[in-house]
């Protein structure tokens, strides 16, 4: 559909305009992607852990036109006033899955595997990473795999045991960054999405989907593991969901009219070719929230 189509006046369609956009750090390859397939825009763009970016846009007001997190329950459950009244209304666009990153010299990489997992990573000397749970989706995602895992395995406080053998020195403040350390061989495995390990060329186990977080038809499976997280000096309880990511458009966006182009060419065939050559999968739009604020042109995508 072209930007005419959607109401959005076709001289600022055509006019180079600054975007400021914040996406979770698993975002960055396709955003780039789009970004360059956006000639008309100049794209300022900021990668970090999705509730990192939340505080920073919501709590300290930076200025931001898009913000795309790695988890939709960040706006479904606003933290406070402020950020309902700055993000009234998202968008899901994108699926992902949880899984274990490794390479060759990875202790046990030829023995690894869906059914043996969580014995080989409890192994005396297998250093393991993750990313921390309060500042990265992925982190709480992690120890919401590890709960998942207790009931499949009927491994009683696994995850408890795994999390508590985990130094800090292995703990990130977002997934991309357990990449070093995989790389150096300072770890054997990281757990991260999908999307990141296949765009390292990384080894990746995929796990049974009752654990990795993929598959909608099973959120009420997901929903029984819980994590809680702290935030402002209150603790909040993050349980498992379907991994999806959401954007928004700032009520207050400095460049409304650049970031709906940018929006909407992340439903378009740019954005879902964007994403799909980093290994996630793009999904049709969805509007929650404050339905009535978000804008016509993404009601009409939504239908």
């Amino acid at each position: 559909m072209s930007a005419a189509g959607l109401g959005i006046p076709a001289a600022l369609a055509q006019a180079t305009q600054v975007v400021i956009v914040d996406r979770a750090a698993t975002l960055t390859l396709p955003f780039d992607t789009l970004a360059r397939n956006l000639p008309t825009l100049e794209c300022r763009q900021r990668s970090a852990g999705s509730r990192f970016l939340l505080h920073s846009d919501v709590d300290l007001n930076q200025p931001v036109d898009v913000l795309a997190l790695a988890d939709v329950t960040l706006f479904e459950k606003p933290g406070s006033p402020a950020q309902t009244a700055r993000f009234p209304w998202w968008s899901t666009f994108a699926g992902n899955e949880i899984g274990i990153a490794y390479t060759a010299r990875s202790k046990a990489a030829d023995q690894i595997s869906a059914a043996n997992w969580p014995q080989i990573l409890q192994q005396s000397g297998v250093q393991t990473a993750y990313s921390d749970p309060e500042t990265d989706p992925e982190g709480y995602n992690t120890v919401i795999a590890w709960t998942l895992a207790e009931s499949y395995y009927h491994l009683p406080g696994f995850a408890a045991r795994l999390r508590a053998a985990i130094p800090q020195k292995n703990i990130r403040s977002d997934s991309t960054q357990l990449l070093a350390l995989l790389s150096a061989g300072e770890v054997d495995y990281a757990w991260e999405y999908r999307s990141v390990a296949e765009q390292h060329q990384l080894k990746f186990l995929r796990l049974p989907k009752q654990i990795n977080l993929s598959d909608p038809s099973l959120a009420q499976c997901y929903k029984n593991a819980c994590i809680d997280l702290h935030h402002a000096g209150t603790v909040q309880q993050q349980c498992g969901r379907p991994i999806l990511y959401a954007v928004a458009i700032a009520a207050d966006a400095p460049h409304p009219e650049a970031a709906a182009q940018f929006v909407q060419a992340l439903y378009g065939d740019a954005g879902r070719n964007a994403l799909q050559s980093a290994f996630q999968q793009p999904l049709a739009a969805k509007v929650g929230g404050d339905i009535a604020t978000a804008p016509d042109w993404l009601k009409m995508l939504a239908k």
